[in-house]
């Protein structure tokens, strides 16, 4: 029995002796000596892993000075595609990919979210047929979305040094060069830089998270300030009046029913421009409204003096099933509007700048704050309706939010306001002390 394993043991042995691979004078370089031939070997460290790696070259009868020279050019070869390494993965015959550059990462990312985009979009309006769906203004709207966001990225990025070197090749001193030399000299707010490095982030994020990439996100530990946007502007009970008064004196009454609306039902844009004459209870007094931020539908109460005036200047030119808010060109011409607009028109904005904009730098980190647009009216009249004495939560439901603490997100009501209720408060509550 002690034979037995003493034999073995020393087969074992004899084994291991031979495997021994034995190191030549060039860096890296081995070869394994057998019975039949000589295997020449190149050991590296994987990019990604910096676990050591080793890939055979070729084999020969016998060790001879002339195969050393092969091995240095077999060697160089593999060293200089190991700079492009595209994969963690390594496969027998030892093939590499080249890293894409970042613009072409970011036409991949695009290309698969304006796909999957709009696979959402015909599942959520799957009665429409593909013509219908091709055409209609409102999913053209959420496509472009997407695509002006690419427009933005590649208008920042496309032709800087970053976006055409390959990507494992950015170093921080490209990210820093970029930033100071290629981003500042843009006329872009500090708010639109922040939004080009996040996406650039995000763009790295996608390729490492589907594999297309393998690589540490080299912009993942970048500080770039975000200047969070505090919207200071309301707009007072008259300002209201003077937009609405300068809009009902312009010969197309859809500008005027744009802000009508939207005062009163403080509503987005888009929910504005949603609005159908079926959407409109006249006996109830009631409108139906489409919360495309959430995707839910509510239904709140509108004043009488509102709903006489729809019922008497818009519903008798309305057919049923038509939005309210028609084009200049269907306007005109007496033509059913059967799409949704994709915009409040540009002549809705043009008057609130020359009525209240005028003087503001939209530019300006601070001054950007008081622009006033559409969406100022939404905060004007839940603004305006706590003032008059409206209970918050009531404004809550009005606004269709999801809780208080959003709906205080928008009211504007300044310290001194305040300050003032706590004056009157406590001073009836003093006054005999």
């Amino acid at each position: 029995m002690y034979k037995i394993k003493n034999i073995y043991y020393n087969l074992k042995k004899n084994r291991k002796r031979k495997m021994k691979l034995i190191k030549t004078e060039i860096p890296g370089v081995y070869y394994l000596e057998n019975k039949q031939n000589i295997t020449y070997y190149f050991s590296y460290k994987d990019p990604i892993t910096k676990i050591t790696k080793r890939k055979k070259l070729f084999s020969e009868k016998e060790h001879l000075t002339k195969h050393l020279k092969k091995c240095v050019i077999m060697s160089n070869e593999i060293k200089e595609t190991l700079k492009n390494y595209n994969s963690s993965e390594i496969i027998e015959n030892q093939e590499f990919k080249n890293y894409i550059s970042l613009n072409e990462l970011t036409k991949i990312y695009f290309e698969d979210r304006i796909n999957t985009k709009k696979r959402i979009l015909k599942e959520k309006y799957n009665h429409l047929t593909n013509e219908e769906f091709e055409n209609n203004v409102l999913i053209k709207k959420q496509i472009y979305n997407v695509t002006k966001e690419l427009l933005r990225i590649n208008k920042n990025i496309q032709n800087s040094k970053i976006s055409q070197i390959n990507i494992n090749r950015i170093t921080k001193i490209d990210i820093k060069e970029y930033i100071e030399n290629d981003l500042f000299n843009t006329n872009l707010s500090q708010k639109s830089k922040f939004m080009v490095i996040s996406q650039i982030k995000t763009i790295f994020n996608y390729g490492i998270k589907n594999e297309i990439i393998n690589i540490k996100n080299p912009f993942e530990y970048l500080k770039f300030q975000n200047p969070q946007r505090t919207r200071k502007r309301v707009l007072s009970e008259e300002e209201i009046t003077l937009l609405l008064k300068t809009l009902k004196k312009e010969e197309n009454i859809n500008l005027y029913l744009c802000v009508y609306l939207g005062v009163l039902t403080g509503s987005r844009s888009n929910t504005v421009l949603n609005i159908k004459k079926n959407d409109i209870d006249t006996k109830n007094k009631t409108i139906n409204l489409n919360n495309f931020k959430t995707n839910k539908f509510y239904k709140i109460g509108i004043s009488e003096t509102g709903t006489k005036w729809i019922e008497e200047k818009i519903l008798p030119f309305r057919e049923n099933d038509e939005y309210l808010i028609k084009s200049d060109f269907n306007e005109k011409n007496n033509i059913k509007q059967t799409q949704i607009l994709a915009n409040v028109q540009k002549k809705v904005y043009e008057i609130m700048n020359t009525l209240f904009n005028e003087n503001i730098n939209k530019k300006n980190n601070y001054e950007r704050d008081n622009v006033v647009n559409f969406h100022t009216i939404r905060r004007s009249i839940s603004t305006n309706l706590v003032k008059n004495g409206a209970n918050v939560y009531n404004v809550m439901k009005f606004l269709n939010h999801s809780s208080i603490d959003q709906t205080m997100k928008y009211l504007n009501l300044e310290n001194h306001e305040i300050n003032n209720d706590v004056n009157n408060l406590m001073n009836n509550i003093f006054k005999d002390f």
